[in-house]
């Protein structure tokens, strides 16, 4: 039996499509019957029966349009009809056989296949950011959902938070210690608020967050784990008249006033991606700055312009910023610059 073309799906025509090597001197009469089981709990999914194929010595090649399949048994409660319409499996482990019958329903041999759909995408966090220090004890966890092949209903999203103790790695802190707080998201929403009645977070400690993908009760994959601490926010610049705007791209963040300092990160930000930024005045002209005009933090992508030292910027008026991010995304905010 061959494997899909790609990892991220599993169909009926890929399941359909096999050789076969007879060393029977003469064509026979044969029946193929194939079934899916999934390769964690052995469930049965799938399962057919084919029409009477004639195959020669040596090797033939079968596929969809040869086996006349007079019937198709799919288990809707795990599989929910994803072998209609051409759809595949989701995300996950089966295992796929096709066994050789002759017209007496004698065995006459067997194949069996490993598959492993996988998610185009884990989970990618968002905030807390990786290595960062936040005010609120009671921060609303995000990340980018994953992608998968098909529709993602079903798709379900287990949070899990770890306090990381004295000369303990994240790792070590994941692997070792119980998480101190766990929840379930489903509907598809990436976003969790941490409960008020949950273990209190304290200042000065350091924690570690995940999340888990899973479908139908199935693992898909796991995200990165991000570290953070509780304390007081680290200002790499520390100007008095300083703005502070999170720019998210589902949403128009109205003109904004700013007598020096601007420092902007990105509600979806994916680590280490580039960032260039434009400059355009009331008449239009655009400045493209140059990365020794603004501070860039790799930890969690924020940009910080003090717009005083630009040569382009000439006295209180009305300026427009441009972030383009790594996947041509264009963010623009309205400033009204006061000297």
């Amino acid at each position: 039996m061959q494997l899909p073309g790609s990892p991220f799906s599993f169909s009926l025509n890929d399941w359909q499509r096999f050789n076969v090597v007879s060393t029977l001197e003469s064509s026979t009469n044969v029946i193929f019957q194939g079934e899916i089981k999934h390769g964690q709990s052995g469930d049965f999914l799938a399962g057919f029966t084919s029409g009477q194929v004639s195959i020669e010595p040596g090797l033939t090649s079968i596929s969809a349009s040869n086996l006349l399949i007079s019937n198709l048994q799919t288990n809707a409660g795990n599989l929910s009809g994803a072998f209609s319409a051409g759809k595949g499996l989701p995300p996950g482990s089966y295992i796929a056989c096709i066994n050789v019958l002759d017209m007496s329903g004698q065995a006459l041999g067997s194949s069996c296949r490993e598959v492993e759909v996988k998610p185009i995408s884990v989970p990618v966090l968002v905030y807390p950011q990786n290595a960062s220090t936040i005010s609120e004890k009671q921060p609303i966890f995000t990340w980018v959902p994953a992608l998968i092949e098909g529709s993602s209903t079903g798709l379900e999203y287990h949070v899990s938070l770890y306090e990381v103790r004295l000369d303990q790695s994240s790792f070590e802190a994941a692997s070792r210690n119980r998480p101190i707080f766990e929840a379930k998201v489903k509907n598809g929403s990436s976003q969790l608020a941490y409960p008020s009645g949950a273990t209190l977070l304290a200042e000065g400690k350091r924690y570690i967050w995940r999340v888990s993908t899973f479908y139908k009760g199935y693992l898909l994959g796991l995200s990165e784990m991000h570290s953070f601490e509780i304390g007081e926010m680290e200002r790499a610049i520390e100007v008095s008249d300083t703005l502070w705007v999170q720019l998210d791209p589902h949403r128009t963040m109205p003109s904004q006033t700013c007598t020096e300092v601007i420092r902007v990160n990105f509600k979806y930000y994916l680590p280490k991606e580039d960032i260039k930024v434009n400059i355009r005045n009331a008449q239009g002209r655009v400045y493209a700055l140059k990365t020794s005009e603004f501070v860039r933090r790799e930890t969690n992508g924020e940009v910080i312009i003090n717009l005083s030292e630009l040569q382009f910027v000439e006295g209180s008026g009305t300026y427009q910023l441009e972030f383009i991010r790594q996947n041509s995304q264009r963010l623009r905010l309205n400033l009204n610059y006061k000297e």
